[in-house]
This record gives structure tokens, sequence and C-alpha cells, in this order.
């Protein structure tokens, strides 16, 4: 129903589900997470990375749409801030650096990773990634 309308439709899909719970079903070219990381800890984003990645046809792509610190964790203020509230309102929750991310996304078995140019709020970014063949 959320893609009727669009052009593609007939090259999306949609699967039900607990991501958490173990694998996912496979096939797919591209698997986008769009602010998932920020809720669990480093383990359980290289979980949820590693089962994104298995999902992935070779060389699909894995985006990742998250708040993003500097390197120095302490900047931009939003993506700051929020860190704080997640730590101190989850048990394992917190704001990531982007090379944080990277090292997360790398260690899942991805490659040729960056920051897509595009200006997003709250420093928001997305990184991309390639299933290595």
């Amino acid at each position: 129903m959320i893609t009727k309308n669009l052009r593609y439709s007939c090259r999306i899909d949609f699967v039900a589900g607990d991501f958490l719970a173990g694998p996912l079903p496979d096939g797919f070219d591209v698997a986008w997470f769009s602010h998932i990381l920020h809720g669990e800890w480093p383990n359980g984003c290289g979980r949820l990375l590693a089962n994104a990645v298995d999902a992935l046809e070779p060389d699909g792509l894995l985006l990742v749409q998250e708040f993003i610190l500097d390197e120095n964790r302490d900047s931009p203020l939003f993506p700051a801030s929020f860190s704080l509230n997640m730590l101190l309102g989850t048990p394992e929750g917190q704001v990531y650096s982007g090379p944080e991310l990277v090292g997360m996304m790398r260690h899942s078995g991805l490659s040729q990773i960056e920051r897509l140019a595009i200006e997003l709020p709250n420093g928001a970014g997305i990184m991309v990634g390639h299933k290595r063949l």
C-alpha cells in the first residue's frame, strides 16, 4: 500500500518481521536502515548490519540514515543532545560518529563506504556501503 502510487512500485518489497530476531530473507539489491542503529549498542548494531548484508545480492547496497556525530563525539549539537537523551532513556542506545559507523559497516562486510553529500536536518546523514563480492 505504501508504494502503490510510485512509478517503480513493482520493484519495491517490504518484508514484515523482527530484524532483531535473526536472519532476513535474501535476494535484495538494497537495504535501508532509517534511524535504527542509535537504539542499539555497538554489538547489536554489528549484528543488525551483518544480517542486512547477508540478505543482499553481491554488490548490493546498504544505506544507513542516522544522526551522525563528528569524530570527537561532541558535535553537531542536535546529534550530541540526542545521544545524551538515548543514553539516559534507553538501556543501550546512543548516537555514533561517522568513523564508528564506517567501522561497523566495514566489519559487517561492506566496502566503498561513504557519507552521501545530502544535507538532512538535525545533523542526520546517509552512509552507503557496497556488499563485498
